[in-house]
């Protein structure tokens, strides 16, 4: 679902998606579109919850 407003990671106004792993409400430039998830959960996700690396989420 998207409404306007302020994005939660980058403060433009815009219209906005929510992240679907923390629930940011966030603009097109700060999601990602195919998996649904903000830049900041994005790059948490980008590396090893055990700290083991890098992984490629494409």
């Amino acid at each position: 679902m998207e409404s306007a407003g302020l994005c939660d990671i980058c403060k433009k106004t815009a219209y906005l998606s929510s992240c679907v792993l923390c629930g940011k409400r966030v603009c097109p430039s700060c999601v990602d579109p195919m998996k649904g998830v903000c830049v900041a959960c994005k790059r948490g996700t980008d590396i090893g919850l055990s700290g083991e690396g890098i992984k490629e989420l494409d």
